[in-house]
Parts: C-alpha cells; structure tokens; sequence
C-alpha cells in the first residue's frame, strides 16, 4: 500500500490524499452541494469541477484536486 499523497509526497490522510489535499477535496464537496442548490440538480460533477479549475480565485490545491479528479473520473 502506497502511504503517500495521489497528489504529492506528503503522508496520506484519507482517500489517498495528505491533510491539506483533503482538505481540498471536502470543500469541492461542501461547494458542489452549494453549487446544486444555486444552479439547479442539472449541474454534472464534470461541469462543475472544470468550473472550478477556470476560475480564478480557486487555490491551487483545489484545482489540483479537481483535476486529479477529473483525470480519473472520480467522483466527490
């Protein structure tokens, strides 16, 4: 079993992932639920995750995420 981050070298916490990745990863969650109440259950992961990566304010450890997650078809 690999203990290290999908994402980087840092040990891993949960779901592959190290602390600050999972971190990452539970505010896509939190923020796809936000995201489903605003525009609508029509919103597909796929849309929202390359949403996310286009914006700009979006950290560069969420967008690393999201692109992890789109990259191999993962869902949150």
């Amino acid at each position: 079993m690999d203990d290290t981050c999908s994402l980087c070298e840092n040990s891993v916490e949960d779901l592959g992932l190290c602390s600050i990745h999972y971190t990452a990863y539970k505010n896509l969650n939190d923020g796809y639920r936000k995201w489903l109440q605003a525009y609508g259950e029509n919103l597909h992961m796929g849309e929202y995750l390359k949403n996310i990566i286009g914006l700009q304010d979006s950290g560069k450890t969420v967008r690393e995420v999201a692109s992890h997650l789109l990259k191999n078809e993962l869902r949150i």
